[in-house]
């Protein structure tokens, strides 16, 4: 029988809640093309296993009620099984052809740390905690905006890690188990690409308060995802490409927190949003000109309506402490 994890809410609680929509075997194998090998030998589904999205009747967050294992990395996720895939992962990555096809995304990474130096009052011997790290793309920036420390937290890490680091070259610190660095403190704390993968994100979310110096800074990116919106779209494609705005809906997301919904947790969490105007040297994938300019003239947009409490599409988000 394949182990499943039952949630309630994750923003209140509730046991409440309406469904939304349903990834089956047949759509995730028909649908989203996923290998059904694959499928079954590395989540564990068959053709019977289902996830619904639902939306909580309490306070309309949106989220997959029941986890089977293998979705997410923090349940029973058995590291070492993948330490010779996490190796070659890495080696392959940290190669100078596979980094200069990269520049784009490293350009956007620097541009999400120029903004939050740019807010943080401390400005020397500076520790950055990398919160979900996958490989490790900040470690890229150490030297370059003179980073005094960083460690590099994963639970999909195997016990090697750091031999792992030391032998691709990797300038930070390999962490895999997070009750073992809960005790440091980080004045920069970047989780990205994380939030809608975990079983429990008020869970991990005081856990990077907790780390958090007093005038730390904590990046969050929250994918949006308007469930309600891309629902007709979502029952009635026949494929779904990389390209797709749905190709976010897959089962490896399982928390669909529009803003004002994830706004809330944090602030759940003691945490205050900190609004300015982000400005970007690159787009996440290119650097065409328009495209950059686009990307910053959003996010004056952004800037404009986030001052009026209005959150609309918004995905980047900077939190300082709440003193109060």
């Amino acid at each position: 029988m394949i182990k499943s994890y039952k949630r309630n809410c994750i923003l209140c609680g509730s046991d409440q809640a309406d469904k939304i929509f349903n990834f089956t075997f047949n759509f995730i194998t028909k649908v989203r093309k996923q290998d059904p090998k694959d499928l079954k030998e590395k989540f564990g589904w068959d053709e019977e296993s289902n996830n619904w999205i639902v939306k909580c009747n309490k306070c309309d967050c949106t989220y997959v009620n029941e986890i089977l294992k293998g979705n997410v990395l923090d349940i029973e996720y058995e590291t070492e099984i993948y330490k010779d895939s996490v190796e070659e992962e890495f080696k392959k990555f940290f190669t100078k052809e596979n980094l200069k096809k990269q520049i784009n995304t490293q350009k956007y990474n620097e541009s999400i740390l120029r903004n939050i130096l740019n807010n943080l009052k401390k400005k020397d011997k500076i520790k950055l905690l990398d919160y979900g790290s996958g490989q490790a793309e900040f470690s890229l920036l150490k030297e370059q905006f003179n980073i005094d420390e960083i460690t590099s937290y994963d639970p999909r890490y195997p016990n090697n890690t750091t031999e792992i680091f030391n032998k691709c070259g990797v300038n930070s610190k390999a962490a895999n188990n997070l009750k073992e660095i809960l005790s440091e403190k980080f004045d920069i704390i970047i989780c990205q690409s994380v939030i809608e993968h975990v079983t429990d994100p008020s869970y991990e979310i005081s856990c990077m308060k907790k780390m958090l110096n007093e005038n730390g800074i904590i990046y969050i990116n929250n994918p949006y995802m308007n469930i309600e919106k891309d629902l007709k779209n979502l029952l009635t494609v026949k494929e779904i490409t990389k390209k797709d705005h749905i190709s976010c809906y897959h089962i490896s997301h399982v928390n669909y927190m529009m803003p004002n919904i994830f706004i809330k947790l944090c602030k759940k969490n003691d945490l205050q949003l900190i609004n300015f105007w982000q400005t970007y040297s690159t787009a996440s994938k290119t650097n065409n000109f328009f495209q950059v300019l686009k990307i910053n003239f959003n996010s004056f947009i952004h800037f404009i309506l986030n001052s009026f409490g209005i959150y609309y599409k918004k995905q980047h988000f900077f939190f300082k402490l709440d003193k109060i």
